[in-house]
């Protein structure tokens, strides 16, 4: 018994008839299908060993191309070293030439070797007359640095001949202070200012002094010849009021009396005023010089001595130094001078 007898069915048949019929209709579109397939897939595959054999050759002419540049580099090399080398020898070769043909011209046709020499001789000379200038520059240099500072010396002293005023004052704080100490005061030469000035003047005084009693000792040497006048004595202290005395006789009646000091400079004695006040001082030219009251006679002094020491002392304060500061702090001409403090 057939196994398909229970499936016998003309349904089943019918359908079985008519999936074969279409697949015989679509067995033409399968096959077309599968070629479209192997014919992109060997495509594919043929395109890629195409362009990796395109990839080999583009290398391959690459590495060639390099390979004749690096040929032609190198024999431009080779060719630009021999044109180098050819222009150094030949530069060379110029300039030994004209070294040659300038030494030639130099023995043989200018002499050149022989006027070098002679300019050689007066260099040396010249520079030697230079060195000799320049030492005799240096000596006028010191010589007028010598002279400079023996006139500035001098200049000094002459001015510290006249301010012998200030010396031994002593000055108060009170409104106005002094801007410095003349005391401390040093000179670029190492000394004091106060004690150059009592030195300079006290030199001053008695060369003047001696000048004035020289002058009238001539003076009266030729009066005693003609009129046999006694010569005074200098040694006398009271030689100035007696010479003014006999010289008024040739001056105005107005002047009889009164005492005559050739030294118009020096320092007022102001110890020992009782009252008394320093009559009028009548010059050679008979000018009356008015002299204030209240102060005993002028008289030069040869020795001025401080009142205090330079060195270890310093002046005392008389005013509270708080109500100083307090009052001159803000003032300009109050300068604090040394040994004071603020």
């Amino acid at each position: 018994m057939d196994c398909f007898s229970f499936h016998s069915s003309p349904v089943i048949v019918s359908n079985v008839m008519e999936a074969l019929v279409s697949a015989s209709t679509l067995q033409f579109l399968e096959i077309s299908s599968a070629i479209k397939i192997q014919s992109c897939f060997r495509m594919f595959c043929e395109r890629r060993a195409f362009l990796s054999c395109v990839k080999s050759i583009i290398l391959i002419q690459r590495v060639f191309r390099g390979y004749l540049a690096r040929n032609f580099v190198e024999r431009l090399k080779g060719k630009m070293f021999c044109d180098y080398e050819a222009s150094v020898y030949e530069y060379y070769a110029s300039r030994i030439q004209a070294c040659f043909r300038g030494y030639y011209v130099r023995c043989y046709v200018d002499n050149f070797y022989a006027r070098r020499s002679y300019v050689k001789q007066t260099l040396k000379a010249s520079n030697e007359v230079r060195m000799v200038a320049a030492e005799h520059l240096r000596l006028q240099k010191e010589s007028d640095f010598v002279h400079q500072v023996d006139s500035q010396y001098h200049r000094y002293r002459a001015a510290t001949e006249k301010l012998r005023f200030l010396t031994s004052t002593i000055s108060c704080d009170s409104v106005y202070r002094r801007p410095c100490d003349v005391s401390s005061a040093v000179t670029v030469y190492g000394t004091h200012v106060e004690n150059d000035i009592r030195y300079n003047s006290t030199i001053a005084d008695r060369r003047e002094l001696e000048q004035s009693i020289q002058k009238r000792v001539l003076e009266f040497s030729k009066r005693r010849e003609n009129d046999a006048v006694p010569p005074p004595d200098p040694c006398h202290a009271r030689s100035f009021t007696q010479i003014s005395s006999r010289d008024s006789a040739g001056f105005d009646e107005k002047g009889k009396g009164k005492m005559y000091f050739t030294v118009k400079t020096g320092a007022w004695n102001r110890s020992n005023v009782d009252g008394c006040s320093l009559p009028s001082i009548v010059g050679p030219t008979s000018v009356d010089y008015v002299v204030p009251p209240r102060i005993s006679p002028h008289f030069c002094v040869e020795d001025l001595s401080t009142t205090y020491d330079l060195e270890k002392e310093k002046l005392k304060k008389i005013v509270d130094a708080k109500e100083m500061h307090l009052m001159h702090s803000g003032k300009r001409f109050v300068v604090t001078s040394l040994g004071r403090t603020s």
